[in-house]
């Protein structure tokens, strides 16, 4: 089985791009003495702004988008915004000068102080994938893979066993997209391990992006793959095979985007039923969580319809 699980928001309790832009601009200011506070604060108020003047124009208006491909079309169409703001970022300087050592050794310092906390259940449903010979891997639209993996190690969880798809931070401070995104494409002569501007194009920003990479990550295949993330950018990967949504109740902005498009998200433990008879209403197969104890407490969850359950 394919175990995928997304990262802020879903292995960690919250968002972690504020700790990772504060931890960088900290280095920053100890390497050169400068502050570059002021432009991280002006990139989050062009982000925003962009943001709102996106959705002011783009129509279907949210409350007109009550089906699944249309919200998924406006999903995709976000990619311009979240390009507009890495090149902000790139500009900025935040990440430059940085190697993946120091980026890794970020992650894990703010996992080790607290700082950046997990969700429960993490270590126990990634130690039975290991014991069942699942494939595990984290799929993040995070800037930083070398991030995500310091924060695990700072937890105590080893990536060996663990793929890390996520963007990475060149030493010039640069977004690049993971490989997977080129279909495997081969380096260019003289192109260094992160370098390319075919990397920089294929940057993983979207849902639609997370969807790509998770049907070249599963070969896919949707039957026997377990996807699990937080947020409307974990739409389409959720949709892919079998998807837990990760939500305190129903306020979170994933579970009022599933309602308004007509997504039925049953508890997983209401979910079991569905799981027997295969997907529920519609196609779809999501149901929803707290955290990932209630995930190991479901067992046809778990068995991801008709994979072979764990002895729990």
């Amino acid at each position: 089985m394919n175990l995928v699980l997304d990262f802020d928001g879903t292995i960690t309790t919250r968002d972690t791009v504020y700790q990772l832009a504060s931890a960088a601009i900290a280095a920053q200011k100890r390497a050169t003495g400068a502050d570059l506070q002021p432009q991280w604060d002006a990139i989050l108020r062009g982000y925003h702004d962009d943001l709102a003047a996106f959705d002011r124009r783009y129509r279907p208006a949210e409350a007109d988008r009550t089906d699944v491909e249309e919200e998924l079309r406006y999903l995709a169409q976000l990619s311009v915004v979240e390009a507009a703001s890495i090149e902000r970022v790139e500009a900025a300087g935040i990440f430059a000068g940085l190697a993946q050592a120091d980026l890794f050794g970020m992650g894990a310092g703010l996992a080790a102080d607290g700082t950046v906390a997990l969700r429960a259940g993490l270590r126990e449903l990634l130690g039975l994938a290991g014991r069942q010979g699942w494939r595990a891997s984290v799929l993040s639209v995070n800037w930083s893979g070398a991030f995500i993996r310091g924060v695990l190690h700072g937890h105590g969880i080893e990536c060996g066993g663990v793929a890390v798809v996520a963007n990475e931070l060149d030493e010039q401070g640069r977004v690049l997209g993971p490989e997977i995104l080129l279909g495997g494409k081969e380096k260019q002569e003289g192109e260094g391990e992160g370098e390319g501007e075919d990397r920089r194009r294929r940057r993983l920003m979207t849902a639609a992006d997370k969807g790509e990479c998770l049907a070249r990550m599963t070969g896919g295949s949707a039957s026997a793959t377990l996807y699990v993330g937080d947020s409307p950018t974990d739409l389409a990967c959720l949709l892919h095979g079998r998807g837990v949504a990760i939500a305190e109740d129903a306020g979170s902005a994933l579970m009022k985007t599933l309602a308004r498009v007509g997504v039925r998200v049953p508890p997983v433990a209401d979910g079991d039923a569905l799981a027997a008879q295969g997907k529920g209403p519609g196609g779809v197969d999501i149901s929803w969580a707290r955290d990932f104890r209630d995930i190991l407490q479901s067992e046809p969850t778990l068995a991801c319809r008709g994979t072979k359950g764990p002895v729990l």
